[in-house]
């Protein structure tokens, strides 16, 4: 088994149901830099992400749009 392809999962009390979404991919072969919900590279993408949405550029989200209150 070659590493890292394993992946072990425990939920908090071993009872409650938990939701996972695994991505995967071939490796892109250069840095990738990860900001709050952002993935970009390189660092400066991810500035410029946080300024365009904070002004607006990526328009409004319906309020019910996958949002999960439970």
């Amino acid at each position: 088994m070659r590493a890292g392809s394993v992946l072990s999962v425990r939920t908090p009390d071993g009872d409650r149901q938990t939701r996972i979404t695994l991505f995967a991919g071939r490796p892109l072969g250069e840095p990738v830099v990860a900001g709050g919900p952002f993935v970009m590279n390189p660092c400066a993408e991810i500035e410029q992400a946080f300024r365009d949405f904070h002004a607006g550029k990526f328009g409004q989200a319906p309020r019910a749009a996958g949002l999960n209150t439970r």
